[in-house]
């Protein structure tokens, strides 16, 4: 007889496979859903997200994000080395570190376990510095803009921000996304007298799936597995498996408000990729020029409008006017200084009555020399506080600011001043007749006289690029001609007279050979002079007696026109004790002095006209309407009033009833078998949930706050866009009248430099023939301190509005949006605005 097995055990068996099988995968899943990923697998995943939606919203040319990275490079500052994932502990305070360990009495975690550092900055930083062979940083406007961007804490804050907006997005993505979810959980429990007792294993898996209408789905299958220990060894099975929907369509419903989490932040990225351009923008010309910030993209939300501004103060350009400015204060105190010894000399010599005149320069001496301790005091500070603030390096790094932007204000050169100095010093001892002359004077005066031949070319140099800035210079005149028809009755027409510029570049091309050809004749006969024995010059002068040397130094002498003079003065000495050599070295040096002095004034002349000044010639309406196309913030500004405008939709949904439609279905198992799914253990709810909207206090006032704040963004938008025309119309008169000043002052330079010119000639000019000593005008010490100080005051005037100006079209290219950044942020100089 065949004999069957039991179905009962066969499928008590299968179960118990089956269970096994579901264990196991459940405690696979367990396990790896305990442990995750790792720290470092989550912060790649998070950059990676962020970079992808940067990338995509940054690609419009308007406001494109090149080589963005959040993570600063190693040169910089604040650059960690350490792992991000696993940070030592930075330094800390000996006290508020004993609650690491200790805190009310109980042992606090080993927290030392993470390590230690002993930096807070980036201890290697200082190795990729610029420095020269003194370790001395120096700073041009590129190399200063350059370091501002790897140091300065704000621009990385910015760039932080706009990281941290782009994970919003991430966020508010993720909540539409299919969402897994599974866990397991193990339980032992024991109860009763006869100590009843089982082992339950459960577990759970499914996901969950938001939809744009606002419907939530949900599958969700649920095992446990049980034991019963206590008594005969039994086991039971459960699976369900639930799928649910619902569906709200009035309160909380429709596509407008579920997705309008998602929408504010995209719309907030994009404000906060336009508002980092626009920052990187703003961010070179406030360290190249000064400036107000513009604000800078926010962690959450979008960032406000704000009008830029004009103003211009604590940049880069702002310490090379500085040093300019101490520069002419320099000369101005050696100008002074001469000033006071020429003077006091011609008071010894009986040419000066009043003392007062000396004391008068001397008090301009010292005052200059006070006025330059203090902008030199000042200049320090500033420099200080722009490595610090501006950049974000330590204020007490060394660095020397040097850029040729400047040089051009140079006006009077500095080498032929010294020259002019070192003849003076030795003019000095001639002029002084209780003095002996040395007998080397004039092998010492030679060297001085040889600088003087190098100089001939940087002249003739000038006087080339102002030829070639003619054209460009002509171009201004007949442009500021026009524009100062309507001033005309106030303004002197010789500022801006094409002709008036024409005669004087015509002069400086006639005058500059002609002082060449004397000064090199001049130094020419000192050349002679110093080769002839002091006795063979006074023989030629008294007793006409003549060597070959003599001949030619009479002969030069003649085409200087000095010879009638010094033969004057041999047959009629004036002075008691005449000394034949010194009243020859007089009028030679006098010549020598003066020429070098006119060489100077023809120079600076030629430096003075070739300084041009870029035009600008927009109208303020044409202006506003490039401004409403081009500008980022506007573009954000416009974007923030409809989110105003769309919020008034978003809380009015909440005022509405709360009506929704719900689905959920679940089919069970067997005990016996826990993947036999029976229809009898199945299930089906379909409903209609309402609310009646009784109580809405809460979302009427929320609904009232946002049409007020609706109508505050409208008022705020057209008060930015009057902010706007503002500061461009501000900007754009300053500029008009900048480039009107600029002209007057280039004149009152000129003036300045003449005043300057004919108050030393006054000093120089010699007794009359036959009189020991002729008074000068008692006004003489006046005017010569008036004259310097003059010429002080409109150097840097001129040189102050040159600045402005650059400065004024780098804000304005700003404010109108048209601000292009090279693919360092450097800014390209669009040069004329019309």
């Amino acid at each position: 007889m065949k004999t069957y097995p039991n179905p009962s055990f066969l499928t008590t068996k299968l179960s118990y496979k089956v269970s096994m099988i579901l264990l196991t995968f459940f405690s696979i899943f367990l396990f790896f859903s305990t442990f995750g990923c790792s720290r470092q697998r989550y912060r790649q995943q998070a950059d990676s997200e962020v970079s992808e939606l940067l990338g995509a919203v940054g690609r419009n040319p308007q406001w494109e994000l090149t080589d963005y990275s959040v993570q600063p490079t190693p040169q910089s500052r604040f650059f960690d080395s350490h792992n991000p994932d696993c940070e030592p502990a930075p330094p800390d305070d000996a006290t508020a570190h004993q609650y690491m360990h200790y805190v009310d009495g109980k042992l606090n975690g080993d927290w030392d376990a993470r390590g230690k550092t002993n930096f807070v900055e980036n201890p290697y930083w200082q190795q990729y510095l610029p420095t020269d062979e003194n370790g001395v940083v120096r700073l041009d406007k590129e190399t200063a803009f350059r370091l501002a961007q790897i140091h300065s804490p704000e621009y990385q804050t910015a760039v932080e921000n706009l990281y941290l907006s782009a994970l919003n997005v991430s966020a508010e993505r993720f909540a539409f996304d299919t969402q897994f979810y599974g866990g397991n959980s193990l339980f032992y429990s024991s109860s009763g007298a006869v100590r009843d007792s089982t082992l339950r294993n459960r577990n759970r898996v499914g996901f969950e799936k938001k939809i744009a209408s606002g419907g939530q789905a949900v599958i969700d299958l649920a095992n446990t597995l049980t034991w019963q220990l206590a008594g005969p060894d039994t086991q039971s099975y459960n699976t369900i498996l639930t799928a649910s929907f619902l569906q709200p369509f009035l309160r909380n419903g429709g596509r407008e408000y579920v997705l309008e989490n998602l929408t504010r932040a995209e719309r907030d990225l994009l404000a906060n990729v336009r508002q980092m351009a626009f920052y990187r923008q703003s961010f070179y010309r406030n360290v190249v020029f000064g400036g107000n910030s513009v604000g800078t993209p926010t962690a959450s939300g979008a960032p406000s409008s704000r009008s830029t501004g004009s103003g211009a103060s604590g940049g880069y350009i702002s310490l090379l006017a500085s040093q300019v400015r101490i520069a002419n204060q320099q000369r101005n105190v050696v100008s002074n200084r001469d000033s006071e010894k020429q003077l006091a000399a011609l008071f010894d010599a009986g040419r000066v009555r009043q003392y007062m005149q000396v004391e008068q320069t001397r008090a301009s001496y010292l005052q200059s020399q006070s006025r330059l301790i203090s902008q030199v005091n000042s200049y320090n500070s500033s420099v200080e506080q722009f490595v610090s603030v501006r950049i974000g390096l330590p204020p007490d790094l060394k660095v020397k600011i040097e850029d040729p932007l400047l040089g051009q204000f140079e006006i009077i050169s500095p080498s032929i001043t010294a020259i002019q100095d070192e003849v003076e010093r030795f003019f000095a001892v001639v002029r002084d007749r209780k003095q002996q002359i040395p007998d080397s004077l004039l092998n010492d005066l030679y060297p001085a006289c040889e600088k003087l031949k190098n100089e001939f070319p940087n002249v003739y140099d000038d006087v080339t690029k102002l030829e070639a800035k003619v054209p460009e210079r002509i171009a201004n005149i007949r442009f500021l001609t026009q524009e100062t028809k309507r001033f005309e009755e106030y303004i002197d027409s010789a500022s801006f007279s094409e002709k008036i510029f024409l005669e004087r570049v015509a002069s400086l091309r006639e005058n500059v050979p002609k002082l060449e050809s004397q000064l090199r004749m001049t130094l020419r006969l000192i050349d002679a002079l110093r080769k002839i024995k002091r006795e063979d010059v006074v023989a030629m002068l008294q007793t006409g007696r003549l060597t070959q040397e003599c001949t030619e130094c009479l002969a030069a002498l003649k085409m200087l026109n000095l010879l009638k003079t010094i033969e004057t003065e041999i047959k009629e000495p004036s002075d008691p004790q005449f000394n034949p050599y010194r009243s020859l070295l007089i009028p030679i040096l006098t010549k020598l002095s003066g020429d070098i002095r006119d060489l100077s004034l023809n120079q600076a002349r030629a430096r003075l006209d070739a300084i041009t000044m870029t035009p600008i010639d927009i109208t303020p309406e044409t202006a506003l309407r490039v401004a409403s196309q081009h500008r980022l913030d506007w573009m954000n500004a416009r974007a923030e009033l409809v989110n105003k405008w769309r919020d008034i939709e978003i809380t009015a949904n909440q005022l509405e009833s709360a009506l929704s439609f719900s689905v959920e279905g679940n089919i069970g198992t067997t005990t016996k078998n826990p993947v036999n799914f029976s229809r009898k253990n199945a299930g089906l709810n379909v409903g209609v949930q309402w609310d009646a909207p009784l109580t809405r206090l809460v979302e009427r006032n929320a609904y009232r706050k946002a049409q007020i704040g609706y109508q505050q963004a409208r008022r705020n938008y057209y008060t930015f866009v009057d902010d706007v025309n503002g500061t461009l119309r501000e900007t754009l008169r300053n500029i008009e009248e900048i480039q009107f000043d600029f002209e007057v002052q280039r004149r009152a330079v000129l003036v300045a430099i003449s005043r300057v010119h004919l108050a030393q000639l006054s000093m120089e000019e010699p007794p009359a023939i036959g009189q020991t000593s002729e008074t000068m005008s008692n006004s003489l010490a006046r005017d010569l301190v008036e004259a310097l100080n003059q010429l002080l005051d409109v150097q840097n005037q001129f040189m102050e509005i040159w600045v402005n100006h650059y400065g004024l079209r780098s804000a304005l290219c700003l404010d109108l949006g048209v601000m292009q950044l090279d693919e360092n942020g450097v800014w390209l100089d669009p040069g004329s605005i019309r």
